[in-house]
């Protein structure tokens, strides 16, 4: 789910009803998306027809101009290419969807809580119809965000659900773990809360938001900023109804799929023995608890190799600039990092790549883990940090090609000289294959022929390295069969020479 926030754009609320600047990036996007995903089908949603028609025309105008992408729109006869408004879309899927939503903020930087078919009853289904139908990936253009959308202003269940949704693409999380404040909603809860907090528990209620209310939150005594635990307070009469059964089975997968742990305490079974009852919610927090730090201890742990260096291997050594390392704003070490926003996390990476570019991912996170003060990364962190990639290339903002991010705008690699990097980052592993090939290019073009035993010295020596490993045998030679099959380089009797 990617969010483009065009802030830029105006939409134009006294006479076109079109959002005209936000209609032509949007034309233009499918204009990329057919030269760079010809194979993905993609449709595009607008939330009216006065937006659908604008992005129409311009689009049209475009496909003139550009008659060599005309077979995607021709192709895919299953799935093909449309533009359609809010109401018109119904079982359409695709692989991707362009949202382009059109209403917004005016020139003179007004936002009127009115957003065409959304108002009306029933307009949180179109919207949740409309936000389910890509298959692989989900783009939104729009001029305003969630904290634009004033909810006192409105009655509609359709705009608060698009409030939910801008803040769920824009920061990659439900708004969902608020501290409302609220009172208890029983003297059930309250007696549970009570045992708890006697036991030394710090002990939230009605966390959350509309729909989402935990009756209980366990706050984490070691990171006051997470929950442990989220516990549901059931009556017997209110969960008999079977709807109701249904609707909090719906909500708890939802919860634990945002990483939530659930346990549910009944009444009935509280009042025939409260001690026992009491027991077992103790034991699901310290098994929350226990969960919660062992995904935080290393699966891998980040460690300085100590080499015993006898020489120095100098830039002008290898005539190569030396490889620059990126540094990260002191923020990250604000708060641990997987509670980071993923949106946060991706523009760190971002930088990440802009300057190490093409960078492996396991070096990228060890710039990112470095920098916010911990030496281990968890597979909690390992996920959030993948899921940051995901996001930052689903926005265009970096490539991923295997285990290497590159920029978009890159196409040939830099050569670098990494003798002075950290001797953990010194692993051939952690060149590209792209940057290898180009070494070995240069490197044969500079001797006019040599060895293949000889090459692997050679650029070991050219990247920095001081010895040859058993790693960096292999990869060399893999590199140069790669370039002697790729016709780059070619092998004559027992030396590599120039093509």
């Amino acid at each position: 789910l990617v969010f483009h926030h065009l802030s830029e754009t105006v939409y134009d609320r006294g006479q076109t009803r079109t959002n005209a600047k936000e209609a032509e990036i949007v034309a233009q996007a499918v204009m990329e998306h057919a030269r760079k995903h010809p194979r993905l089908s993609l449709g595009v949603v607008a939330f009216s027809t006065a937006q659908r028609e604008a992005i129409q025309d311009v689009l049209e105008v475009k496909r003139r101009a550009t008659p060599d992408l005309e077979d995607f729109f021709k192709a895919n006869k299953e799935e093909p290419f449309f533009i359609k408004n809010l109401e018109n879309v119904q079982g359409d899927e695709r692989d991707v969807i362009f949202i382009s939503v059109g209403y917004g903020r005016t020139k003179e930087g007004y936002v009127s809580m009115s957003f065409g078919p959304l108002n009306n009853d029933g307009g949180e289904k179109r919207l949740n119809v409309l936000i389910t139908r890509s298959k692989l990936r989900c783009e939104v253009f729009t001029n305003i965000t969630a904290a634009d959308i004033d909810t006192n202003r409105t009655q509609s269940r359709g705009i608060k659900a698009l409030k939910n949704f801008l803040h769920f693409a824009e920061h990659g999380k439900l708004d969902l773990s608020t501290e409302t404040g609220k009172p208890y909603d029983s003297p059930f809860e309250e007696m549970v809360a009570k045992r708890l907090i006697e036991l030394g528990y710090t002990v939230r209620q009605q966390v959350g938001s509309q729909g989402f209310y935990l009756d209980l939150a366990i706050v984490d005594p070691e990171n006051p900023g997470r929950y442990l635990l989220g516990i549901e307070c059931d009556g017997a009469a209110y969960h008999s109804a079977k709807s109701a059964r249904d609707r909090d089975r719906l909500r708890q997968q939802v919860l634990e799929g945002i990483g939530w742990r659930i346990h549910r305490v009944w009444s009935t079974d509280w009042f025939r023995n409260p001690d026992r009852e009491l027991e077992r919610v103790v034991e699901a927090i310290e098994k929350a608890k226990q969960a919660f730090y062992l995904d935080d201890e290393t699966e891998e742990e980040i460690t300085v190799e100590q080499t015993l260096v006898r020489e120095e291997v100098t830039a002008e050594e290898t005539l190569l600039p030396d490889y620059e390392m990126a540094l990260l704003h002191p923020e990250i070490a604000s708060k641990e990092l997987h509670q980071h926003t993923i949106g946060k996390l991706a523009g760190w990476i971002e930088k990440i790549v802009h300057i190490e570019s093409p960078v492996h991912f396991e070096e990228m996170a060890r710039r990112m883990v470095e920098a916010a003060g911990i030496t281990r990364i968890g597979t909690r962190i390992r996920k959030q940090l993948e899921l940051a990639v995901r996001f930052a290339e689903g926005g265009g903002k970096l490539v991923r090609k295997d285990d290497f991010l590159w920029t978009p705008q890159m196409t040939e690699p830099v050569l670098r000289n990494r003798s002075k990097l950290p001797s953990a980052s010194k692993k051939i592993k952690y060149i590209s294959p792209e940057e290898l090939g180009a070494a070995i290019e240069k490197l044969v073009k500079e001797s006019i022929a040599i060895e293949p035993e000889a090459a692997i010295s050679a650029v070991s020596r050219l990247f920095g390295f001081l010895r040859v490993t058993e790693d960096t045998k292999q990869e060399v030679l893999e590199a140069i069969r790669k370039a002697i099959a790729a016709g780059k380089i070619q092998l004559e009797g027992e030396v590599l020479k120039q093509k």
